[in-house]
C-alpha cells in the first residue's frame, strides 16, 4: 500500500483503526450533558453489544456524512465525505503535513465504484507528478483506475469496508459512560478502559442505535462525526469536459 504520505485516505482511517475502536472519534460540535433518560431504549444491552450493532447499522445505512479530524504520521487529515450505497460518495479529504507549508487536497466523486478526484497543486507534488503537467490537469477531475496510485481513495466510499476497518481489532471490555448529547441528539457515550488512549464512542439513544461520533484524546488526539443517516443524496459523475484521463505518472 502507498504511505499516508501519498495517499491520504484509507491510511488516514488506518491510523485512528491502530489506536483502538475506542480511541477514535467525535463529539459532535460539542455536545452538552443532559439528564438521562429515565427508559432508554438501550438499557438491556451491554456496551459491547451497543457498540456492535451501532456499527452493523453503519455497515447497511443508504448514506451518512463522515466528517472531522484523524491524526497520520504525516500530519493531520481532515476529511468530510458523504457515503451513498452501494459504492458512491463525494466529498474531501485534506491533509496538513507536519513542518511543511501548505496543504494538499483532494476532491471526490465516486460513483458505482468509479473514481474521480480534483486534486490541488501540493498533492499532485506529493505525488511526483511531473511540473510539466500541472496546466493539463488544473481543475480536472482525473479518473482513476483500481490499480493506480489514487485508488486508496475508493476506500472511503464503501460503508461495510470502513465498518469492517473500525472494527477489526474486535475490542470488548468497553463500559457505558453516561448520557449526553451529540449536536441535540441524545447518545450514549461508551469508553473502553482498556485503550492506550482516553477514546469515547458516542452511541444515538434509540432502539436502532446510530454511531454519532468517535473521539481520541492525547498525543493521537482525533474525532470523526457521523451524521445525516439515510439522507436521500443523488451524487452524479463530473461533466466529461471536466474529466481527464489518469496521467501515466499516477498509473
Amino acid at each position: 500500500m502507498p504511505s499516508c504520505l501519498r495517499i491520504a485516505t484509507a491510511c488516514a482511517f488506518a491510523a485512528v483503526i491502530a489506536i483502538s475502536l475506542a480511541a477514535c472519534g467525535s463529539a459532535g460540535s460539542g455536545g452538552t450533558a443532559t439528564a438521562k433518560a429515565p427508559a432508554s431504549p438501550l438499557a438491556g444491552l451491554t456496551a459491547d453489544q451497543i457498540v456492535q450493532k451501532a456499527f452493523k447499522d453503519l455497515a447497511a445505512a443508504s448514506s451518512v456524512r463522515i466528517n472531522g479530524t484523524v491524526p497520520s504520521q504525516d500530519g493531520n487529515i481532515a476529511i468530510d465525505i458523504t457515503d451513498v450505497a452501494p459504492a458512491s460518495c463525494t466529498g474531501a479529504v485534506t491533509l496538513a503535513p507536519t513542518g511543511a507549508s501548505g496543504s494538499r487536497m483532494a476532491v471526490i466523486i465516486q460513483v458505482d465504484g468509479t473514481a474521480y478526484l480534483k486534486l490541488n497543486q501540493g498533492f499532485l507534488e506529493s505525488l511526483h507528478v511531473p511540473a510539466s503537467e500541472f496546466p493539463v490537469l488544473n481543475g480536472k477531475y482525473i479518473k482513476s483506475t483500481s490499480s493506480s496510485a489514487l485508488a486508496d481513495f475508493s476506500h472511503l466510499c464503501d460503508l461495510p469496508t470502513l465498518v469492517s476497518a473500525f472494527t477489526q481489532g474486535g475490542d470488548t471490555g468497553l463500559v457505558k459512560a453516561g448520557s449526553t448529547a451529540v449536536d441535540g441528539q441524545p447518545a450514549l457515550a461508551i469508553n473502553q478502559p482498556s485503550a492506550a488512549g482516553e477514546g469515547t464512542v458516542y452511541v444515538s439513544e434509540s432502539a436502532a442505535p446510530e454511531i454519532l461520533g468517535l473521539k481520541v484524546t492525547g498525543s493521537d488526539a482525533g474525532f470523526l462525526d457521523f451524521s445525516k443517516f439515510n439522507a436521500p443524496v443523488a451524487i452524479a459523475a463530473p461533466p466529461a469536459a471536466d474529466i481527464f484521463s489518469e496521467p501515466k505518472s499516477l498509473q
